[in-house]
């Protein structure tokens, strides 16, 4: 999971998350933190973890797995900083498999001018909803969960849509939560890419924020996707704590 990282910086962007992307149905249960959503991504259909220390590991992940059974949903289990020291290596012998290398990504943010052809939103309307549908790659079975998950987020939020001379080219989320601002699901619509859409609807969402009142941004990006940790890096980003997710597939 690589070289020492802040818990506490970790612990507050884990409940950031919580509250930015949050599941149809939460279950606590002590520090574990059990999310589903109908299937609608795993960062909304896992288990994460708010405290390392607990003694109590194995009974929690026999729960987790006979109410993920139960709901007719793989067990998944997002491994933070956050979760037990044993939990990983206990999963792999359960025969859970490793997915997903994903880093969490933070950077101060200062004022800049914003983007005229950004649109914003604070709810969303149909328009933007079939953008980001097409551009992020929907499947059709999670659209009614999507829809309902975007509507249970409670703090200030922001739809974003960048509208150029092609049309509209990318979409972006943005939570505004205190001094903090989260960024979701940045996609720029496939026959458009390659062409710098990305980067400028990135530098319209950080504009956008630090008028919204934040002073950090923070998102998250899969491992892979080195195109994207490379434009984040680009506009200021810097890894602050790596998870993957454990599942049986």
């Amino acid at each position: 999971m690589g070289g020492a990282v802040d818990l506490e910086l970790v612990g507050l962007l884990e409940r950031k998350f919580f509250d930015a992307w949050p599941g149809l149905t939460t279950f606590y249960d002590a520090c574990w933190v059990m999310r589903l959503s109908r299937g609608y991504t795993k960062r909304a259909n896992s288990v994460s973890f708010l405290d390392p220390d607990d003694a109590e590991m194995m009974r929690r992940l026999m729960r987790a797995e006979e109410i993920y059974a139960r709901n007719k949903l793989p067990a998944c289990f997002r491994i933070t900083p956050l979760a037990p020291p044993g939990l990983d290596a206990t999963l792999e012998a359960r025969g859970y498999r490793l997915l997903d290398e994903t880093l969490t990504m933070t950077m101060a943010l200062s004022a800049t001018p914003p983007d005229a052809a950004l649109h914003v939103q604070a709810t969303p309307d149909e328009a933007w909803l079939r953008a980001f549908i097409d551009a992020s790659g929907v499947a059709e079975q999670h659209e009614a969960a999507m829809r309902l998950l975007l509507a249970r987020i409670v703090p200030e939020t922001s739809y974003l849509t960048l509208r150029t001379e092609d049309g509209d080219a990318g979409t972006a989320l943005v939570v505004v939560d205190g001094d903090w601002a989260g960024i979701f699901d940045v996609a720029v619509r496939a026959d458009l890419r390659g062409r710098g859409y990305g980067a400028r609807l990135m530098r319209g969402v950080l504009a956008h924020a630090a008028a919204c009142g934040a002073r950090q941004a923070w998102l998250q990006v899969t491992a892979a996707n080195t195109r994207a940790r490379a434009l984040y890096a680009a506009l200021g980003f810097a890894e602050a704590y790596r998870y993957v997710y454990r599942m049986k597939v």
